[in-house]
């Protein structure tokens, strides 16, 4: 159950979508193109750490199976709230904001649906040592 941890925070990553949130919101307007690949690239990396925590972590087929289906999802939902928000051409921060709302929610979400796979009160270290710790385990 502790090589669980891992892969609970990689998913949480991962549907974090905060890694498939906005990217760094800008003052000015963004371009629509130039926006909707910069959260393309997001999408497209949070889904490939995600793929490689799984592939690293033992969890039961259907659970499996599950979160990525749902990380699937979550990144439609986010590519549909970033082309919504590019649909006039320009991406204002207020757009960008509402964006990183649906990748924000999304976590939420996933966090809240698979913490029963994590370990009760097992956050690690922080600093040197729970990197130490990190580099021991993996």
């Amino acid at each position: 159950m502790s090589r669980l941890v891992p892969t609970a925070f990689a998913l949480a990553a991962a549907l974090a979508l905060g890694a498939l949130a906005t990217p760094a919101l800008a003052r000015d307007p963004v371009k629509g193109e130039e926006f909707r690949a910069r959260v393309e690239k997001r999408v497209t990396r949070a889904l490939a750490r995600l793929d490689r925590a799984l592939e690293r972590h033992e969890l039961p087929a259907d659970v499996e199976q599950q979160i990525r289906a749902d990380s699937a999802t979550a990144a439609a939902n986010v590519r549909a709230a970033a082309d919504q928000a590019a649909a006039d051409g320009t991406v204002t921060p207020e757009e960008a904001k509402t964006v990183r709302g649906v990748a924000k929610s999304a976590v939420r979400e996933g966090r809240a649906k698979y913490a029963k796979y994590l370990p009760e009160g097992q956050k690690g270290p922080k600093g040197k040592k729970g990197k130490k710790a990190r580099r021991a385990r993996d």
